[in-house]
C-alpha cells in the first residue's frame, strides 16, 4: 500500500510539496534562532529601529533570554585573554617598560654617585700630597733664584732642616772650590790639599716679591661661574684685576693667600688647559674653543666640571 501510494504520480507531487514545506520551516526555525540571538546585540547597536517595537521584544521571556546571553558572552570574553584588544595591551606594555627604564636609570645614577664619592675620598690624600710637593717646589725655586742672582750659601750658614738649601749650598761651594784650585798644582796632589776658598759675592739687586699685603689681590674671583668669564679673568683681567696668567708669571704661586685659594686656582687651571688643548682652539681661535667648552659644561658648575676633566685625564692614563 505504501509503495503504491508513493508510486502514484499524483501522490509524488504531494510528497515533494510536503518535503519542501518541511525544509522551509526548518530554515525559518534556524533563522528565528539566529535572529533572536543577534537581536540582543543588534538592539544595542541600532536601538532606534522600528522592528524593536514588536511586542516580542518586550516580553519577560525575551528579556530573560537577553540577560542570560549577555552574561554568558561577557563571561566567555573575560576568560579568554586572546579576545583582549591590542589597543589595551600595548599601552600596558609601554607603561611597564617605562617603569623598568626609570628603575634602571635611578639605579645607575645611585651607583655613579656612590663611585664618584668613593673616588673623591681616595683622591683627597693624593691632592694633599701634591699640594705639599708644590710647596717644596716653591722653596726650590726660591733657592734657584738666589743662586742665579749670584748669592752663594756656605753649608755652615744654612740654618734649618731644608734639604734643598743644603744641597744647593754644597753644590755651589764645590764649584767655587774647583775653580780656585791652582792650575800648576801637581796631579798627585789631592783636591783636598789644594788651595780652596769660598767667595761670597754680594747679591745682585733684583726685584723681590712684594710683602703679602702689597700683592694686587690674593685669590681668584669666586663670582665667576662660566667658562667665558673664567677665560676673560685668566687672559684679559678686569679694570681692577690683572690677568691671572700675568700674576702667575710675576709671582708664581706666592700671590695665592692660602691652600683654599691654591686649590681654587689649580682646578680653574684644568679648565683653561682644556680650552687651550681643544682642537677648535687651533682651527677657529680661542673664543670658539671657549664656546665649545662652555657648551660641553652644560649645567655643571665650574668646580664639578674641573673634577670631571681631571677624572677623564686619569682614565686616559690608566
Amino acid at each position: 500500500m505504501w509503495k503504491q501510494k508513493h508510486s502514484d504520480s499524483h501522490n509524488l507531487h504531494g510528497v515533494q510539496q510536503t518535503y519542501s514545506a518541511t525544509e522551509f520551516l526548518k530554515v525559518m526555525d534556524y533563522l528565528r534562532t539566529v535572529f533572536l540571538q543577534d537581536s540582543v546585540f543588534l538592539m544595542e547597536a541600532w536601538p532606534h529601529l522600528g522592528v524593536w517595537s514588536d511586542p516580542l521584544f518586550h516580553t519577560t521571556c525575551w528579556q530573560t533570554w537577553a540577560t542570560r546571553l549577555k552574561a554568558a558572552t561577557e563571561h566567555s570574553i573575560a576568560e579568554r585573554a586572546s579576545f583582549r584588544s591590542i589597543d589595551h595591551v600595548v599601552p600596558q606594555l609601554a607603561e611597564a617598560l617605562h617603569q623598568v627604564q626609570q628603575d634602571v636609570q635611578s639605579s645607575h645614577a645611585k651607583l655613579e654617585s656612590s663611585v664618584l664619592h668613593k673616588l673623591d675620598k681616595l683622591l683627597e690624600p693624593v691632592e694633599r700630597k701634591v699640594e705639599h710637593v708644590n710647596d717644596r717646589l716653591d722653596k726650590v725655586d726660591t733657592v734657584y733664584d738666589m743662586l742665579r742672582s749670584g748669592f752663594v750659601l756656605r753649608p755652615a750658614q744654612v740654618a734649618g732642616p731644608s734639604e734643598e738649601l743644603q744641597l744647593a749650598a754644597q753644590s755651589e761651594s764645590q764649584e767655587v772650590t774647583t775653580s780656585l784650585t791652582p792650575a800648576n798644582s801637581h796631579p798627585s796632589v789631592s783636591v783636598g790639599t789644594a788651595m780652596t776658598a769660598t767667595v761670597v759675592q754680594p747679591p745682585k739687586r733684583k726685584q723681590r716679591d712684594p710683602p703679602p699685603h702689597e700683592y694686587p689681590y690674593r685669590s681668584m674671583d669666586r663670582s665667576v661661574t662660566t667658562v667665558p668669564q673664567l677665560w676673560r679673568e685668566w687672559t684679559e683681567g678686569t679694570a681692577t684685576r690683572l690677568p691671572v696668567q700675568e700674576m702667575d708669571e710675576r709671582y708664581g704661586r706666592k700671590w695665592l693667600e692660602d691652600e683654599s685659594a691654591k686649590t681654587w686656582h689649580k682646578r680653574r687651571r684644568v679648565i683653561i688647559t682644556y680650552v687651550s688643548d681643544n682642537p677648535v682652539f687651533a682651527a677657529d681661535g680661542p673664543w670658539a674653543a671657549v664656546k665649545a667648552v662652555e657648551d660641553e659644561r652644560g649645567h655643571m658648575t665650574l668646580d664639578k666640571f674641573s673634577k670631571e676633566l681631571s677624572k677623564r685625564a686619569r682614565a686616559r692614563r690608566l
